[in-house]
């Protein structure tokens, strides 16, 4: 359950600004973040009901103590769902945790998955599609002049591979 800013104390630091689907931000968040980083590295951010860690080496510490810090809400939503997709979700959509959310010691049970499913050998086999894939996004980016590294390589690249290797079509086809 998650505590109050009020039950947190005067001496955690508080951004209440801080919203990361703001537009200025999405254009370009790493001037935030060398800001946060000197000024306060960790905050509590009211609009989302989050902590925000900015340094890597502390984002390191987190990740590897699943003792102290959970994974179960890495996907909830950052703003309140409406009554009406409440109302939808209350008509049996069973949600359970995934890799992503799930704590120890289910997490550690999914990740062998996983991790069976990506094997070096088995990713090595995949190189040929990795590449054309990779090559596709590139010269998708060179054909505009411009474009933002992590949103035009680095996310759709490993959804693309996932997505290939579970058959899911490249292109959608229209009706």
């Amino acid at each position: 359950m998650s505590q109050s800013v009020e039950q947190r104390g005067p001496d955690y630091p508080v951004n209440p600004d801080f919203d990361p689907l703001d537009p200025d931000y999405l254009a370009d968040p790493y001037p935030y973040f060398a800001r946060f980083r000197s000024e306060t590295p960790v905050f509590y951010a009211p609009r989302i009901d989050f902590w925000v860690v900015s340094c890597y080496e502390d984002i390191q510490k987190i990740v590897k103590d699943p003792e102290t810090f959970s994974n179960k809400r890495v996907q909830e939503p950052l703003h309140p769902l409406t009554s009406e997709a409440l109302e939808k979700l209350k008509g049996g959509v069973r949600v359970t945790p995934t890799t992503s959310t799930a704590d120890p010691p289910l997490h550690k049970r999914t990740r062998k998955h996983a991790a069976r499913a990506f094997s070096a050998r088995r990713v090595a086999g995949l190189e040929g599609r990795i590449r054309e894939i990779a090559n596709g996004l590139i010269d998708d980016m060179i054909s505009e002049g411009r474009a933002d590294l992590v949103d035009r390589f680095a996310f759709p690249l490993p959804a693309s591979v996932v997505f290939s290797l579970i058959g899911y079509p490249e292109k959608i086809p229209r009706c």
